[in-house]
């Protein structure tokens, strides 16, 4: 098995590459647009056609986790990062009639606006972003839906609720806490502060993430859309509680604020996940 990871640098995938290592005996193949060198790595701008096409001829991997992405809210460039590089690499595949199966990671702000009552969020609840990078996620789940129906390609959207872990981004709130985290730990810092903690999401750890990817690689259904998420809402005061005691740290070091949220906030949104847990009873038999 020849199995292609984009993104490679990223949180996902260095989470991503260590489950396989430890679950598979496949040959991994690594991409992304920094050239880092090392054994099966590939230097790649996926939002240009012709770097794609000789990446997938080179490799010819059988599977594709397609991890490559950008939440900048910039149009622009979530556009090339999040669509193009979905559209080149499926075009890719239906030109060349390469047998591989690949996983999208589309995300819970595909739903933008949900009504308390839609809760737990099902996978059929109508898309509505209310943002640029909710919206190029809805155009990735668009492009699964064309080449699943007009090319029968071979693929599967794993849509991903809030991840965390220590080397998420600190441009995300989760992020920033495990940097001032450290930054306190380190002496450097008095106090950790942070925004408004009022609001809940689901929040699911990007180790249980990566082993649901695993799972929809191996079993999902080719045109679906699987929720990856905990299946329940947590109070954002609550996670950087339970965060901090994993690090003997109390809340009472941090400053925050608890603010009702307003109107044009996403609100609470969590996940109906029974469909991939009925997956997952399947794949661990």
């Amino acid at each position: 098995m020849r199995i292609l990871i984009t993104g490679s640098n990223g949180f996902s995938a260095r989470h991503l590459i260590a489950h396989l290592s430890k679950n598979t005996l496949a040959d991994l193949f690594l991409t992304d647009i920094h050239d880092t060198g090392g054994k099966n790595y590939y230097s790649a701008n996926l939002a240009d056609y012709q770097s794609v096409m000789y990446l997938l001829q080179a490799i010819k991997p059988q599977q594709i986790y397609h991890l490559a992405g950008s939440f900048s809210q910039d149009y622009a460039l979530d556009y090339a990062v999040n669509v193009l590089s979905t559209r080149h690499i499926l075009e890719v595949i239906a030109t060349t009639q390469l047998d591989c199966k690949v996983l999208l990671i589309g995300s819970a702000a595909e739903y933008g606006q949900v009504n308390p009552e839609d809760n737990p969020v099902k996978e059929t609840q109508a898309l509505r972003p209310l943002n640029p990078y909710g919206l190029t996620k809805v155009f990735q789940t668009q492009l699964m839906d064309f080449y699943v129906r007009t090319r029968q390609l071979e693929v599967v959207m794993a849509r991903t609720f809030n991840l965390f872990g220590e080397g998420i981004s600190p441009r995300l709130m989760i992020g920033n806490l495990y940097r001032q985290l450290a930054d306190f730990q380190a002496h450097k810092l008095e106090k950790i502060k942070l925004g408004n903690l009022a609001t809940q999401r689901d929040y699911i750890s990007i180790e249980v993430a990566v082993a649901d990817y695993y799972c929809l690689m191996n079993v999902g259904r080719s045109g679906e859309v699987y929720n990856v998420g905990s299946g329940e809402a947590i109070l954002l005061e609550d996670l950087v509680q339970k965060i901090l005691a994993t690090h003997g740290i109390d809340m009472q070091v941090v400053d925050y604020q608890m603010i009702s949220p307003q109107t044009a906030d996403v609100g609470t949104i969590w996940a109906d996940i029974a469909k991939i847990r009925a997956l997952k009873n399947i794949f661990l038999v």
